[in-house]
């Protein structure tokens, strides 16, 4: 239960001895509805492989999300760009994700006297303004310069740059997230700073400021290729967040706390945030961290076995293949009626590309916002969204794109669908010039639990099973040298003992 994300509480497992007891008609010395603390002790001691954890939140979207049939359409794609760009080389695969921080930070652990109930730690203020850091790692360990976001309208003064980590380079915005602008300059700044080796494989998520025209012809000009990953997976396939966000997040607030205990009275502010940030970096993005990551997600080196099941186990109540065929357009309210919550709602998800497959929500989609901007069209769409594309939005919601890559040729509404997990983003109301190049590049992901469609032999099927058969060469030429070892030791014991029977009987015959 608690590897699917329905763990069960101590109190609910003390109530279910009760229940078991009172159906099998055992003695027992419970009283009301429940079993007492000390069978729960007794319990633990005679089942010692069980234990009490503090569980991570984890949303619905990325249970639905984080399933076998996404986790391999996505490993079968990487695959194949592997294989059709030769990206044998770990400097050339890089990942970038952006966390947010705040001055007001998350205190830790703290000794204090044996009974005491009520403990506090000082903070700099009730509530703080998120403050944005894009972080950007290679496979090889190689840390970029982190960019920072303030939210401010100014320009970021001069003191606030104080005690940065060298080459730090500094934005603003509204709300302090990141958008396309920034994430245009950051992609000229990731340019500027990695090594000259090309092309090059930028793994991010699917947020929809990382959707401009701008950056991804720069990005296709400078032999960048964007790689975005299913959304609401990040927690699975995401190095940055799998080996070095959780770790920099518990040195930042860390550095914040021993700021406050050196200089009493004071709090943490604005032009201090760069300098605690540098105190965190180096603790949190080493080599091992970056290394251990990017092998946990089987990123690189290549292996689709990397992804532990049993993070994928909450996602095992929705994947139930649906019987249904019908088209989606079919289930459509005919005439839908929404109340002002839903208005509510639906304006909501739509300003944060809400991308979970609703048919009323598609419906008010249709009706309000009728392909002003954006438009997915596919015969197994799963929503339609209409946003600007230079919008500033928060960094936890995302676009799902899956896949941004410069050379892969993209179907055009004439050509017939391969493959159920694409959808193609197109722009009806900009130029000619503007249409093309979204068309030669972007693909969508589907986040349907529809199982999916036989593909036919392609391109992309022959370079994954290329490098399947590779490793499996790799696999068995380490067994035979270890037989061939293994042989060699046993053999080494027996010449031995021969030739010392030799000597035995010479000295015999003296």
């Amino acid at each position: 239960m608690a590897d699917m994300g329905y763990g069960l509480t101590r109190e609910t497992v003390m109530h279910l001895a009760f229940v078991i007891a009172e159906k099998f008609n055992k003695k027992h010395p419970f009283t009301g509805d429940s079993a007492g603390r000390s069978w729960f002790d007794g319990f633990r001691k005679r089942h010692p492989m069980l234990t009490i954890r503090t569980p991570q939140p984890l949303s619905h979207c990325r249970a639905l999300s984080a399933n076998p049939d996404v986790i391999r359409d996505f490993f079968g794609k990487l695959g194949a760009i592997f294989g059709r760009l030769n990206l044998s080389k770990p400097m050339q695969i890089y990942n970038c994700d952006e966390s947010g921080i705040s001055i007001v930070h998350r205190p830790g652990r703290v000794v204090t006297k044996l009974g005491r109930r009520t403990v506090y730690s000082l903070t700099s203020a009730e509530k703080g303004r998120t403050h944005t850091v894009v972080a950007c790692v290679s496979a090889t360990g190689f840390v970029l310069p982190p960019l920072m976001v303030y939210p401010r309208k100014r320009p970021v003064p001069d003191n606030f740059k104080e005690g940065a980590v060298p080459n730090t380079s500094f934005h603003t915005s509204e709300n302090g997230w990141i958008n396309s602008n920034i994430f245009l300059e950051w992609l000229k700044f990731f340019v500027a700073n990695i090594p000259p080796t090309r092309p090059v494989l930028l793994i991010q998520d699917g947020h929809i400021s990382h959707v401009l025209i701008e950056a991804i012809e720069f990005a296709r000009a400078n032999h960048i290729h964007l790689l975005c990953l299913p959304s609401h997976t990040t927690h699975i396939l995401q190095p940055l967040d799998v080996g070095v966000f959780k770790s920099f997040k518990a040195n930042f607030n860390k550095a914040c706390s021993n700021y406050m205990a050196k200089y009493p009275g004071r709090v943490v502010t604005n032009d201090k945030l760069a300098a605690l940030v540098a105190d965190a970096w180096p603790h949190s993005f080493t080599t091992l961290n970056i290394l251990s990551g990017f092998k946990k997600c089987g990123l690189f080196p290549f292996n689709p076995s990397a992804v532990d099941d049993r993070r994928l186990a909450p996602s095992k109540p929705f994947c139930v293949p649906q019987e249904s065929t019908e088209d989606d357009n079919e289930s459509l309210p005919s005439s839908p009626i929404f109340t002002e919550e839903q208005e509510k709602l639906y304006t909501k998800r739509f300003e944060e590309g809400f991308d979970i497959r609703d048919p009323n929500y598609e419906a008010w989609i249709r009706i309000n916002h009728p392909f002003k901007s954006l438009s997915v069209t596919s015969g197994d769409s799963i929503s339609n969204i209409s946003a600007p594309l230079s919008s500033t939005s928060a960094p936890t919601p995302s676009l799902s794109v899956p896949l941004l890559s410069m050379e892969v040729p993209i179907m055009s509404a004439s050509t017939p669908v391969l493959s159920t997990s694409a959808s193609l983003l197109s722009i009806s109301n900009s130029s000619n010039s503007a249409e093309s190049a979204l068309d030669k590049i972007l693909v969508l992901p589907e986040a349907s639990m529809k199982k999916p469609k036989r593909r036919g032999i392609n391109s992309k099927t022959v370079y994954l099973n290329d490098v399947l058969e590779e490793m499996k060469q790799q696999k068995h030429e380490k067994e035979v040298q270890a037989a061939e070892r293994e042989e060699s030791q046993n053999f080494t014991p027996l010449r031995y003992q021969f030739i010392y029977s030799l000597t035995a009987i010479a000295y015999s015959q003296r």
